[in-house]
């Protein structure tokens, strides 16, 4: 977010903690001639590098170090609560404590009007069925009906929410309507920055991942391709390995670009993962 070094930086509208800190010392050096990231470290009792590392991202900001610091910044209760959950969407370990920090950021009124896209975007891809009914739009005989969506998706999604993500689509862009009433899907990008972006798209996997597994079940064997084996590997060759999956993309993705028009949608996952860690011995 870009702000003059002569206004107070609002925390409300920043998505990366980084970024307010940098904005905040700037105003703090251009309001208080004495500050500087040498006093507010020994003020907060931390590393007179520690700062520099964290701003320049060679670092994470830990919880003890944000609870030594916060009370040196001259921010209210509800801007600490607020800093600390942009931290937690950034750096932490788990996915749901980055989704119970968005949670948080998403009730503040001030961030929702500042941040649309990246509202847009975890709401698009945290929710598997949007993505398909986007897709979908793009097969002959579509109809922007939730009734027959439901009926053709192969996974169980109850009506009203189809409905919902019907609306959603519509009133984002990811679907059109022409003025002869006929729906298509837009050619667009999905839009949005750093934690935010990376909470949503792992949600995304892991819903895909659990549909797999429900395929396994629904689909028939014709209608579906579960391969997967575990080997041993150098680690110095599982690059050799992402670019092996990636030239299977690409070959996959020539298929979507046939003369002869789609009507079916599919979705495609290669993965690769460690099922061993490095020991001590």
């Amino acid at each position: 977010m870009d702000t003059r070094d002569s206004e107070r930086p609002d925390i409300f509208r920043y998505h990366d903690y980084r970024v307010f800190l940098k904005d905040w010392f700037a105003f703090q050096k251009k309001t208080r001639r004495v500050f500087s990231l040498r006093n507010l470290s020994r003020k907060a009792k931390l590393a007179s590098g520690y700062l520099p590392m964290v701003l320049s991202g060679a670092r994470n900001l830990s919880s003890k170090a944000i609870a030594k610091l916060t009370p040196h910044l001259g921010l209210n209760p509800q801007e600490c609560a607020y800093l600390d959950a942009l931290k937690d969407l950034s750096d932490a370990g788990s996915s749901e404590l980055q989704t119970r920090a968005f949670e948080l950021l998403q009730k503040n009124r001030t961030y929702q009007a500042a941040n649309p896209k990246e509202m847009e975007a975890y709401r698009y891809l945290t929710h598997w069925y949007y993505v398909a009914i986007r897709e979908m739009a793009t097969l002959p005989g579509f109809q922007v009906d939730a009734a027959w969506i439901q009926s053709r998706l192969l996974f169980k999604v109850p009506l009203k929410d189809i409905q919902s993500a019907v609306e959603f689509l519509l009133s984002h862009g990811f679907l059109e309507k022409d003025a002869s009433g006929v729906v298509r899907a837009v050619d667009r990008d999905v839009d949005c920055l750093g934690g935010i972006f990376r909470l949503a798209l792992g949600n995304f996997h892991r819903q895909m991942l659990g549909l797999a597994a429900e395929s396994l079940e629904v689909a028939s064997r014709a209608e579906r391709s579960v391969e997967g084996y575990t080997l041993p590997i150098q680690k110095k060759d599982f690059p050799k390995v992402v670019a092996i999956l990636k030239e299977a993309f690409q070959q996959i993705g020539k298929l979507e670009n046939s003369k002869d028009a789609s009507n079916e949608i599919y979705h495609v996952a290669l993965s690769a993962f460690p099922v061993t860690k490095r020991g001590g011995g």
